[in-house]
């Protein structure tokens, strides 16, 4: 099989710094033979999956976004990539950066 025909990701990052208060993007791409259907999914302290937070959502591209970045998005999302050619999945860590605004 050649690797263009094999399910795989491309070019993802596994560490994401989003901006505390904006809005971000995290993008998912996998390839193979077939499209695959890309899901996202957050992990809890027990690797087990759970829901999305209310805030962020995943769109049928692949992509995950957050709507107005809080410090309660920190942890870590999966992306699971299914086909006829198999299932593969990838860990990404979220953390959030920025500071709140402090009056001199």
């Amino acid at each position: 099989m050649l690797d263009a025909e094999r399910l795989q990701f491309r070019r993802m990052r596994v560490n994401e710094n989003l901006e505390l208060g904006g809005n971000a993007t995290v993008s998912c791409r996998a390839e193979g033979r077939v499209q695959p259907r890309i899901q996202w999914s957050r992990l809890d302290n027990d690797d087990r999956f759970g829901q999305l937070p209310d805030d962020v959502y995943a769109d049928d591209g692949g992509n995950l976004h957050f709507v107005e970045v809080r410090s309660t998005h920190a942890g870590r999302y999966q992306c699971v990539a299914s086909s006829e050619q198999g299932t593969i999945n990838i860990t990404v860590s979220i953390e959030v950066v920025g500071t709140s605004c402090h009056f001199h």
